[in-house]
């Protein structure tokens, strides 16, 4: 091997190196952009419901609140249903249409605005639930809401790193 051959693969070499040592540990859990903040998130109606009716004596929730919560679950979940099957159908069409010798983009272009406005009024709904449970329970009840998913996920066991879980598919016993 010539000398310009032996510096190229070096330095090719030192390339790959520095790689996988810069890919190890920049971004754990210690960062900051990737660190989990414990916060209660909003749960979905049905969610809701389902924990009021189980701590309904501990959070001092009516019986009027919880029909008028599984009232709104289940008219969501109806809207939710509807939308995704509207969704599945237009996705089929689309892979229909994408299939084809010639394809007719004004044909995918309105397939795709048709999915489009199905996930927007979706979240448009998804917010709409969102400020009437605010409607239905009061103040206190969000509070305690919030402080016992907050405790429900600070009790439970942390996952382990991936590499952890992996189990071997031949163990020696």
């Amino acid at each position: 091997m010539s000398k310009k051959t032996k510096i190229i693969s070096l330095i090719v070499l030192v390339i790959f190196l520095s790689t996988g040592i810069f890919a190890q540990g920049f971004y754990g859990s210690h960062h900051k952009a990737f660190a989990k903040k414990r916060r209660a998130r909003f749960m979905s109606p049905m969610g809701l419901y389902k924990m009021l009716s189980l701590y309904k004596d501990k959070l001092n929730v009516t019986d009027d609140q919880l029909a008028k919560l599984k009232s709104l679950a289940f008219y969501l979940e109806k809207k939710k249903v509807k939308l995704t099957n509207a969704n599945r159908e237009l996705k089929l069409k689309l892979k229909e249409e994408l299939a084809a010798k010639n394809i007719n983009y004004n044909n995918v272009r309105d397939i795709m605005s048709k999915i489009s406005q199905n996930r927007t009024s979706l979240f448009i709904e998804g917010l709409k639930a969102k400020q009437e449970v605010k409607k239905i329970l009061t103040s206190e009840q969000l509070t305690k809401i919030k402080e016992l998913i907050l405790q429900k996920k600070k009790s439970r066991r942390p996952m382990k790193p991936q590499m952890e879980r992996r189990v071997p598919p031949f163990r020696n016993k």
